[in-house]
């Protein structure tokens, strides 16, 4: 009898618990214990990744003024994926300047990054020149600095304002990547090279010739060169479906970038 009585207990308690041969232990925490975890990555380590090394090189034919755009596929469907556009110019006002962005070409596609408010901030500085002799003649200069993005010293005034405005976020080495990390999708600014211009006279009056020195900075991206960066991306469109990966690339010159190695999950 008291057999009987404790094998229906053992059968009404694994009813109630839902008895299963094949659930995994559970922690002291409460928490499940697993082998691995597939909702993330740690940037730069191999452990079940597809690895490609492609070092590829592009850039635009003609660094005076051109434009070249390289398509990847990251995860060899056929499909690209992500695009670069680096862009080269050269006028005689401004010099040489270059800029790079980067596109995902669809919905499902998206690189760690967040989206933010971009503010469009100009400043300006006097300043007084003395030329030979005293008093004139002599110059007023006024310098504009703009900056998109970047707060400014001193006093700046707002010259525009763009409202949620996709940003990459370049991790580094072995930082850890989640299906539940912040991603964004667009065409999104990856290097912008700062430029000015000037002194330009542009007025004068009297003794005084007035004169312009223009710098533009536009969201404060100079990435250092020959130096490794990743961009770390997602494709799926739930986070469970994610499937989580890696590029790195490096700037060898502002209107060069090299693909050194693009990784995916398995």
């Amino acid at each position: 009898m008291v057999r009987s009585l404790t094998l229906l207990f053992a059968i009404g308690s694994c009813v109630l618990s839902g008895c299963r041969k094949d659930q995994a232990p559970v922690s002291p925490t409460g928490t499940t214990d697993t082998a691995s975890s597939v909702d993330s990555i740690r940037i730069g380590d191999s452990t079940d990744m597809n690895m490609s090394y492609p070092s590829l090189a592009f850039y635009p034919p003609d660094p005076m003024g051109s434009m070249v755009t390289k398509k990847l596929d990251l995860d060899n469907d056929g499909t690209d994926d992500i695009s670069f556009t680096i862009n080269a110019s050269h006028t005689l006002m401004i010099g040489s300047w270059n800029w790079a962005d980067l596109h995902c070409l669809a919905p499902d596609v998206s690189v760690l990054g967040f989206y933010r408010t971009d503010t469009l901030f100009g400043s300006s500085d006097t300043l007084v020149i003395t030329g030979p002799g005293v008093p004139p003649p002599y110059t007023v200069e006024f310098q504009t600095t703009v900056t998109n993005g970047c707060s400014l010293a001193g006093d700046a005034e707002v010259l525009s304002i763009s409202p949620s405005s996709p940003h990459a976020v370049l991790p580094v080495g072995n930082d850890q990547l989640h299906q539940q990390s912040s991603f964004v999708n667009g065409d999104i600014p990856l290097m912008r090279e700062p430029y000015g211009y000037g002194p330009n006279p542009y007025a004068t009056s009297g003794d005084t010739i007035f004169t312009n020195i223009v710098r533009e900075e536009e969201g404060c991206m100079e990435p250092p060169l020959n130096t490794s960066l990743y961009i770390g991306f997602a494709i799926g469109t739930a986070p469970a479906q994610l499937r989580l990966g890696w590029i790195r690339l490096r700037f060898e010159e502002y209107h060069m970038i090299r693909i050194e190695e693009i990784a995916i999950q398995q």
